[in-house]
């Protein structure tokens, strides 16, 4: 699993990478019964990646774990220490290989895990793996460009991910607000209820809503302040308390700034 930071982050580092400088350093097709399984903590200097054809496995990463099952993929990042956990009583069977290639971006400590439940993956790692060690001469050329493929292909799936994720982290949050505004809200506590950063938060008002957070806070309250001035007799301080403004005054420079009037006057315009 990875949160919406690392995610980010993986992105970014996924999009610094040039294209033109992978090499395929090795590509492995086993099962249960071979001796290529390493069960003790490691990593390496270039990116590993191992698509489960059959079986399951537990991954180690750092402090986290990560389940697999059939036709899961797992990319460790060059650097990240990891460790397997595998049951080779049972059918097991993978694809192992290795990539090297240069980014402009440092490499993020991140593991992260996709679902080819199209099995486009599938047929690139099948590709790369009949390719790899061929003597065929456009081998070599034909496995970089598969492997090519394998990295846009991440950069589509976890760009597609990261979308679904922002939106579901923006509804989470639009919810909270409509549901406690008489309660102290700030961007910090937004931020720490969905596990991402300040600045992160505030991209994702600004790439979805045009806005900021605190400006919706305000707008969102505002706006059932005016729901309120309109369908009840309740004074403007009890409107104000039950929306989480402790000062009436304050309350009423808001709602001038965002509807041009002020409280009484907006209530008496609409009787």
């Amino acid at each position: 699993m990875i949160d919406n930071r690392s995610n980010e982050e993986i992105l970014d580092y996924l999009r610094s990478i040039d294209l033109s400088t992978i090499s395929v350093l090795n590509s492995k097709h086993f099962d249960q019964t071979s001796n290529k399984w390493v069960f003790t903590e490691h990593s390496h200097t270039y990116m590993e990646m191992i698509y489960f054809l059959k079986g399951k496995a537990h991954i180690n990463v750092g402090a986290s774990s990560i389940n697999t099952s059939i036709y899961d993929v797992i990319v460790y990042l060059p650097g990240q220490m990891h460790r397997e956990e595998v049951d080779l009583t049972k059918d097991q069977e993978i694809i192992c290989m290795g990539i090297d290639m240069k980014c402009s971006l440092p490499t993020p400590q991140s593991t992260f895990k996709l679902c080819d439940r199209l099995g486009v993956l599938r047929w690139l790692f099948e590709q790369i793996n009949t390719e790899y060690g061929s003597k065929n001469k456009v081998s070599p050329d034909l496995s970089k460009l598969y492997a090519q493929a394998i990295i846009l292909q991440f950069i589509k799936y976890l760009d597609i991910n990261e979308l679904s994720g922002e939106i579901e982290a923006l509804e989470r949050i639009q919810n909270y607000i409509q549901q406690n505004l008489s309660s102290p809200i700030t961007p910090p506590q937004l931020a720490a209820m969905c596990n991402i950063s300040k600045s992160y938060l505030h991209r994702l008002f600004k790439k979805h809503l045009k806005t900021t957070p605190t400006y919706y806070i305000n707008y969102t309250r505002i706006s059932a302040a005016k729901s309120l001035l309109l369908a009840t007799d309740y004074p403007i301080k009890s409107i104000a308390d039950s929306i989480g403004f402790d000062d009436v005054a304050y309350f009423s420079r808001v709602f001038k700034k965002f509807t041009g009037v002020t409280p009484s006057a907006f209530r008496e315009s609409k009787e």
